[in-house]
């Protein structure tokens, strides 16, 4: 009964693979690139990278150029090219969050520099299988920062995801279904069980991001006391006109008030 309602798949070699094939890699992969500018955007224009990783961003760089170097030992054109184009994406939303958030080299470019030695490395001696292994050991890892980082603040009740685009990731998990459905194609086992996880990465982050607040409580107006009146530091937003200040309690004196009337 069960060998009866059982469905046999279609499996094709990847260098042989008929057109329509190479056409869901192709839409799956065009997704991954689109997936990309979202944060740039949102980096570049709209300046703001609170809730970013580090770590997730670097690793989002390394991994189209560990998928790149996956496609050069296996001969795969179709991967070699999308996922070259998605170097420039994930090029400029590390750059932007460089930028924005005014990181210092040792801050990125030691796991960059340092992971795509690596990457290329395996690439040549280990051939597809180890290049395939890296490429998804890498991938897998590239959203756990992210992840973690977002989970952390959203415990904490501190959580402000208004750096992290919701477009990415949502467009970054319908790009891993029609991964996905290519690896089950070509019977690749690397790419069929990487795109899987990073379905579940996607969503992950879309539910913890969801109703995250655009700023937390902690980044409240600063306020700088000059002369006795309170005036915006520099850097604090704009106030809000529908909040009315309270009175300061009678006893809270300032320091230089209480050194003056002191004996």
């Amino acid at each position: 009964m069960i060998e009866s309602l059982s469905v046999a798949l279609p499996a094709y070699p990847v260098d042989a693979a008929p057109l329509w094939v190479d056409a869901l890699a192709g839409v799956a992969g065009s997704l991954g690139i689109l997936s990309q500018w979202p944060q740039v955007w949102r980096l570049w224009r709209s300046r703001q990278h609170a809730g970013l990783s580090t770590l997730s961003c670097v690793l989002n760089l390394l991994t189209p150029f560990c998928w790149f170097t996956y496609g050069v030992v296996q001969g795969s054109g179709v991967q070699m090219i999308l996922n070259g184009l998605a170097l420039v994406g994930g090029s400029a939303v590390l750059a932007g969050l460089v930028v924005r958030a005014r990181l210092r080299p040792r801050e990125w470019l030691p796991v960059l520099g340092g992971g795509a030695a690596v990457v290329a490395a395996v690439g040549i001696v280990g051939g597809p299988a180890y290049s395939g292994a890296l490429a998804s050991v890498v991938t897998l890892s590239m959203a756990l920062p992210q992840v973690w980082l977002l989970l952390r603040g959203r415990v904490a009740g501190t959580l402000n995801s208004s750096g992290v685009s919701r477009a990415r990731w949502q467009l970054s998990g319908i790009c891993n279904i029609g991964w996905f459905s290519y690896g089950l194609l070509v019977t690749d086992v690397a790419i069929g069980v990487t795109s899987g996880a990073m379905m579940v990465s996607s969503a992950l982050v879309l539910v913890l991001c969801a109703g995250s607040a655009g700023r937390s409580s902690v980044e409240a107006p600063v306020l700088a006391v000059v002369g006795g009146v309170a005036e915006d530091g520099p850097g604090a937003p704009a106030a809000d006109e529908n909040v009315v200040p309270l009175p300061a309690p009678a006893s809270a004196a300032l320091p230089s008030e209480r050194v003056a009337c002191s004996p």
